[in-house]
C-alpha cells in the first residue's frame, strides 16, 4: 500500500531475496528513502551479509517496532546493549522514536518531529510499567546486535510481527477520518463512522503469539461515541506489559497525532473549532485468555444437573424392572397369539402411565407456555397414544391410583419412558394442527435472526470481515439488509409477534369449552390456581436454563475476545426479576431487563397471561363488551405507541441509535395488541365453533381468494414496509412513515396470522394449511418452548470463542444456521425428556396433591365434587381423574 511503511519494506524485502542483488546496498537505499538515519549508524557496524540485512530490515509491526527501536537504539546507537536499554527506559526515549515512525511514514504533511515529541511527553507515555520497559528492552536487543552474535537465539521481536497488526498506521489514518467527518457530522452524523465499512480492525495472530515465550496477546479497541468505534488492533507483546501499559501507548499515539492534526487543521483553517480531546478517545484494551473461574455457583448447577439425571436414569430402569417382571408374570392369551398388549414395551408403558395410557401424565396443557408449545389438548380425551394399553380393573370402591405409592408415582411419571411416550403421543385430529406449522416456523425464523446478528452483538466479538455485505454503509444498495429479499432479517421480529397471537389464541378459545356454561366469578375464582400452575410449570425450566447459560456455559469457553462478564453480572444482581417475570416494566432502567435477554418474551407473556382470567369474565358476563373491551386496550396501546414512537423519536431501523428496544420492543403494554387480537379471535372462533357455523359451499371460494389477497396485502406490507429504515446509516424513513410503522406492523401482522390459520381451520388454507398440518410439525412443536430458551447458548458456542471475523456469504451462512437449528434441536430434545417433563410430571402430582386431587381412595361423588372452581376431581365408574372445569368434561370426553 502506498502509504505502509511496513507494506513497502515487505515488497523491497522480497525483491532482494529473488533477485541475489547487493543487500547492504538495497538496505540502505531503503532506510534513506524512509529517512531512518539512526538504521544507517547502526548498520554500518554490523557484519556485511545477506543474514545480517534481512534481520535488521525484517518487518516489524509499526506500532511495537516503534517503541522497542526507541527503547534500543535511541539516543546513540554507539552505545552498549545494556547502555543503550538503561538509556532508553525515558519516556523520552519512547517518544522520540514513535514521533520518528510518524514522520517517516509520511501520511501526516510538514511534521515537526520536536513537537511532537513535547506533546507526547506529556500524555501518559511515562505510565509505562518499568517491568513492561526491561521485557521490551530484551526483545529488541535479542533483535539486533546480539542475534548477529548468537543465531540461535530465540527472534521474539521478529515472530511477535507477525502477530501483531500495522497499529500506529491504523491510528493515525482513523484520526484523520475522524477530523474529516466532524465536518459532517451535523448531517449524517456519526452513523458513517459507526464501523467506516467493518474494515478499521486487525486481529493479527492469537495462535502465532501464543506460541511465543513470554509473550501474551492484546487487542484494544478505541470508542469515539456509543456503540461508535474502530479497532480492534492486535498486538503481541511480553507478559509483563499490562493493559494499563497497553493503553498509555494507545493514549501516547492518539495525542500526538491528534495534536498535531488540530493544529495543522487551524493553519488552514483558524476558524476551526475541533481540539485536540475531540479526538483523543478511550481505549479498550484485553490481554491474555479470558476465561472464568470454577466458583461455587458453578459447582452446585452441575450437581443439581447430575442429581436430575441420576434421578430420571435410576427411575426408568425401575419402571423398566418391574414392568419387566409384570410381563413375565403376565398369562398369554386364549389365542396364544401376543398383542401389542402384551408386548415388553407396550408393559412398561403400561406401568409408567399407571394403566392409563398417556392420559393422566399428558404434561402438554394449554396454558403452559402459551404460544411456544404445541396446542393444548381441548379435553382429556383427545390424548392418543401411539399403543393401545389394556387396563386393568382395581379392586372395587378403589382406583387404580390408590393402589399405588406415592413414590413410585413419582418415579414412574419422571422416567424416561413416561417422557418419551408423552412425546410421540399426537392429539386426535382437532383442525388446529396448523398453529404447530406456525409455531415451528416461528421459531426458525426466530434462529434465522439471532444467527445473522449473533456475531457482532457484543463489541468485542470479532464479527463479520465483509460487513459491508451485510450492512449498507454508504447506502449501499447491495448490502443484504438493504435488498428486498433481506427485509426477512429485521422483519424476524414478527414470529415473536406470533407467538403472542397463539397464545391469546388459545388461552381464550380452549378456556372457553372449559368454561361453558359456567358463571364469571368462576373465571376469577380460577385465577389464583392458573397463576400459580403456570409459574410453577414454566419457572423450574427457565431459571435452570439461566443458571446453566451463566455459570456453565462461560466453563466451556477460554479466548482473547470472549467475555460474558456483563451477562454474569447482570444475572447475579437482577434475576430476581426474571423469576417475577416483570424485567420488562422498567423502560428507564434497561438494566434491569439484561439476563438472558432473550428473556424478556416470557415475562410479557406471563402477564399477559393474568390478565385473561379477567378478560374471560367479562366475556362470560356480556359477550360483546367481552369482545369490544380487549379491543379498546388493543387501540390504547397502538395509540401510546405511535405517542412514544414520536416523543422519544424511536427508531426501527437497526442501525438507527434509538432507545427502541427499552421503550417499545420489551414493554408489555406496548407488545399487548398482538395477544389481544389472539384473544379477540379466540373469543369469535369459540363462538363460532359453538353455534356449529360454517361457509356456505357456493361461497367458500371466493371467501378463500379474498382472505388470501388481505393475508398478502398485511404480510407484505409489514415485511417490506420498512425496507426505507434498512437502506442506509442513517435509513432515510421519514419521522412519520416511521411512527407510523412501529404502531401499525405488529397488530396488522398478528391479523394476518389469525386469518390465515382461521383459512387453515376451515379446511380453506389450500397447499399452506396442508403443509402446516404435517405431523412432523407437531412432534418439534413439543419443542420450540426449549429451542427457543436454549438457542442463545448453541450460538454462544459458535461464535463466541472466534478468533478471527467470519467471512459472510449466503454458502456459509446457510451452514451455520443449519448447524444452529438442528444442534438446538438436539440439544431441546433431550431436556425435554430429561428436565422439561420430569419437572412438569412433579408439577402435576404437586397440584393435585394441593388442589382437590383425593390421593386416598372411595368416596361419594358428592365428596369428591366439593370444591369449586376451575379444577376439580371426581369419581367415576371406577376411574379417578382430574378434570378442567367439572364433571360435565369427563361425560363428554368419556
Amino acid at each position: 500500500p502506498a502509504h505502509s511503511y511496513s507494506g513497502d519494506w515487505n515488497y523491497y524485502y522480497s525483491i532482494n531475496l529473488e533477485t541475489g542483488s547487493n543487500k547492504r546496498v538495497s538496505c540502505i537505499e531503503k532506510i534513506e528513502h524512509r529517512r531512518f538515519y539512526f538504521w544507517e549508524t547502526r548498520f554500518s557496524k554490523l557484519e556485511e551479509t545477506r543474514r545480517s540485512c534481512s534481520l535488521m530490515l525484517a518487518p516489524q509491526p509499526g506500532f511495537l517496532r516503534g517503541l522497542i527501536l526507541s527503547l534500543v537504539l535511541f539516543p546513540a546507537a554507539a552505545q552498549s546493549p545494556a547502555a543503550i536499554c538503561e538509556g532508553a527506559k525515558t519516556t523520552e526515549g519512547a517518544c522520540g522514536i514513535l514521533c520518528a515512525e510518524l514522520s517517516a511514514m509520511k501520511i501526516l504533511p510538514n511534521f515537526n518531529v520536536v513537537a511532537c515529541m513535547a506533546k507526547c511527553s506529556n500524555s501518559g507515555l511515562g505510565d509505562l510499567s518499568t517491568v513492561c520497559r526491561e521485557s521490551l528492552c530484551e526483545w529488541g536487543l535479542e533483535s539486533t546486535a546480539l542475534s548477529l552474535l548468537n543465531p540461535e537465539v530465540e527472534m521474539r521481536l521478529l515472530e511477535a510481527y507477525f502477530s501483531s497488526t500495522q497499529t500506529l498506521a491504523a491510528v493515525v489514518l482513523t484520526t484523520k477520518s475522524i477530523l474529516s467527518l466532524g465536518a459532517t457530522k451535523g448531517s449524517k452524523g456519526w452513523g458513517a463512522f459507526s464501523y467506516l465499512g467493518g474494515h478499521l480492525k486487525n486481529y493479527g495472530s492469537y495462535d502465532g503469539c501464543n506460541a511465543i515465550d513470554g509473550a501474551h496477546y492484546c487487542s484494544t479497541k478505541i470508542s469515539v461515541a456509543n456503540n461508535i468505534g474502530y479497532g480492534p488492533f492486535a498486538v503481541c507483546v511480553p507478559q509483563t506489559c499490562s493493559v494499563a501499559d497497553v493503553n498509555a501507548i494507545f493514549n501516547a499515539t492518539q495525542y500526538s497525532v491528534a495534536n498535531y492534526l488540530v493544529n495543522f487543521t487551524k493553519t488552514l483553517s483558524p476558524n476551526t473549532s475541533i481540539s485536540v480531546s475531540q479526538l483523543v478517545y478511550p481505549q479498550e484494551t484485553l490481554c491474555g485468555d479470558n476465561s472464568y473461574p470454577l466458583d461455587s455457583n458453578a459447582i452446585t448447577m452441575i450437581v443439581v444437573m447430575s442429581i436430575l439425571g441420576a434421578a430420571v436414569v435410576g427411575a426408568s430402569v425401575y419402571v423398566y424392572i418391574n414392568a419387566t417382571c409384570r410381563s413375565t408374570n403376565r398369562e398369554e392369551e386364549e389365542d396364544g397369539e401376543e398383542t401389542i398388549e402384551n408386548s415388553k414395551f407396550s408393559s412398561i408403558t403400561e406401568y409408567a402411565t399407571g394403566g392409563k395410557g398417556d392420559s393422566e401424565y399428558n404434561f402438554d396443557d394449554e396454558n403452559s407456555y402459551g404460544g411456544y408449545v404445541s396446542e393444548a389438548k381441548e379435553d382429556q380425551s383427545m390424548s392418543q397414544p401411539i399403543n393401545s394399553m389394556k387396563r386393568e380393573n382395581p379392586p372395587v370402591g378403589r382406583t387404580a391410583s390408590d393402589t399405588t405409592s406415592i413414590w413410585t408415582k413419582i418415579l414412574t411419571s419422571i422416567s424416561l419412558t413416561s417422557s418419551y411416550t408423552s412425546f410421540i403421543t399426537l392429539r386426535k385430529s382437532t383442525g388446529t394442527e396448523a398453529m404447530d406449522g406456525v409455531r415451528v416456523f416461528s421459531m426458525l425464523w426466530v434462529i434465522f435472526g439471532h444467527t445473522y446478528l449473533w456475531p457482532f452483538i457484543g463489541r468485542n466479538l470479532p464479527g463479520y470481515s465483509n460487513l459491508t455485505s451485510i450492512v449498507p454503509f454508504d447506502d449501499s444498495k447491495d448490502a443484504f439488509m438493504s435488498t428486498w429479499e433481506g427485509q426477512v432479517l429485521p422483519s424476524a421480529e414478527f414470529s415473536v409477534d406470533t407467538f403472542f397471537f397463539m397464545s391469546g389464541f388459545l388461552a381464550a378459545y380452549v378456556s372457553l369449552k372449559k368454561f361453558r356454561g359456567k358463571e364469571p366469578r368462576d373465571a376469577v375464582m380460577s385465577a389464583p390456581y392458573l397463576y400459580l400452575h403456570r409459574w410453577l410449570r414454566l419457572t423450574p425450566v427457565y431459571m435452570l436454563i439461566i443458571w446453566f447459560y451463566t455459570y456453565i456455559i462461560p466453563q466451556t469457553m477460554k479466548g482473547p475476545f470472549f467475555n460474558m462478564s456483563g451477562e454474569i453480572q447482570a444475572c447475579q444482581e437482577n434475576w430476581y426479576y426474571n423469576f417475577l417475570y416483570v424485567q420488562t416494566v422498567f423502560p428507564d432502567k434497561p438494566e434491569r431487563a439484561g439476563c438472558y435477554g432473550v428473556s424478556w418474551y416470557l415475562a410479557d407473556d406471563m402477564m399477559f397471561f393474568w390478565a385473561t382470567p379477567w378478560l374471560l369474565a367479562v366475556f362470560l358476563w356480556n359477550k360483546v363488551i367481552g369482545v369490544l373491551f380487549p379491543l379498546l386496550l388493543c387501540v390504547g396501546s397502538i395509540t401510546a405507541a405511535w405517542i412514544v414512537a414520536w416523543k422519544k423519536q424511536l427508531r426501527v431501523g437497526t442501525f438507527d441509535s434509538s432507545p427502541y428496544h427499552d421503550f417499545y420492543y420489551n414493554p408489555p403494554w406496548m407488545r399487548a395488541p398482538a395477544y389481544l387480537i389472539g384473544v379477540i379471535l379466540g373469543m369469535g372462533y369459540f363462538e363460532w365453533r359453538q353455534r356449529k357455523l360454517s361457509i356456505p359451499k357456493e361461497y367458500r371460494f371466493h371467501v378463500q381468494n379474498l382472505m388470501a389477497i388481505v393475508v398478502a396485502v398485511l404480510f407484505g406490507s409489514t415485511v417490506w414496509g420498512a425496507q426505507k429504515a434498512n437502506d442506509g446509516i442513517p435509513s432515510s424513513m421519514s419521522y412519520s412513515d416511521n411512527n407510523a410503522y412501529i404502531a401499525l406492523s405488529k397488530p396488522a401482522w398478528s391479523i394476518g396470522v389469525g386469518m390465515m390459520l382461521l383459512m387453515c381451520f376451515e379446511g380453506l388454507g389450500g397447499p399452506v394449511g396442508w403443509l402446516l398440518s404435517r405431523p412432523l410439525f407437531s412432534y418439534i412443536a413439543k419443542l420450540t418452548f426449549l429451542m427457543y430458551l436454549l438457542h442463545p447458548m448453541v450460538l454462544a458456542l459458535m461464535f463466541f470463542n472466534k478468533l478471527t471475523p467470519i467471512h459472510y456469504s449466503a454458502v456459509n451462512f446457510s451452514f451455520n444456521y443449519i448447524a444452529a437449528v438442528f444442534a438446538t434441536m438436539a440439544i431441546a430434545f433431550l431436556a425435554h425428556l430429561f428436565v422439561e417433563l420430569p419437572l412438569a410430571a412433579l408439577q402435576t402430582l404437586l397440584m393435585a396433591k394441593l388442589f382437590g386431587r383425593e390421593m386416598g381412595g372411595g368416596g361419594s361423588k358428592k365428596a369428591a365434587t366439593a370444591k369449586k372452581g376451575m379444577f376439580m376431581s371426581t369419581e367415576r365408574k371406577g376411574e379417578y381423574r382430574q378434570i378442567g372445569v367439572d364433571n360435565g368434561e369427563v361425560e363428554e370426553g368419556k
